[in-house]
């Protein structure tokens, strides 16, 4: 059973894309990337990413 994710992890994020955290974290510090705080951990909500990756291309 294989779910589709609607959220990242940061370090979700940086292994499915060979990112660093820290181009991360500068990514929603700048607003690029939205991410929601829950807790102690950011969630990057994968629509919003996948939109702004298109974008850049």
């Amino acid at each position: 059973m294989n779910q589709d994710k609607e959220f990242y992890s940061v370090k979700e994020l940086c292994s499915e894309y060979a990112m660093s955290q820290s181009t991360v974290y500068s990514m929603i510090r700048a607003g690029k990337i939205r991410a929601v705080k829950i807790g102690r951990c950011r969630k990057i909500p994968k629509a919003d990413f996948l939109q702004m990756l298109y974008q850049q291309l």
